[in-house]
């Protein structure tokens, strides 16, 4: 086994977010990648209706990031 695989074997995590957070470490990025692992880690904040009211949208809108979902979540989550 590798050491990154024997360091995800100790992580009682999903492997994606096991991952996640040991490149969080090695590259200094903790507390932005830790929120996002738990934001990933529960149901989504934006609910399904949220879809389908203009009122929703528009305010979700600033939030939403090209780079996908998680820095989404990471955006809402800061300003929270």
């Amino acid at each position: 086994m590798t050491p990154l695989g024997e360091m995800l074997a100790d992580l009682p995590v999903d492997v994606v977010i096991g991952k996640m957070l040991i490149m969080a470490s090695v590259f200094e990025m903790v507390d932005p990648v830790l929120s996002i692992a738990a934001a990933l880690s529960v149901q989504s904040p934006f609910t399904s209706n949220a879809h389908r009211d203009p009122d929703a949208m528009s305010e979700r809108k600033p939030l939403e990031s090209d780079h996908g979902d998680p820095i989404t979540l990471l955006k809402a989550f800061g300003e929270w």
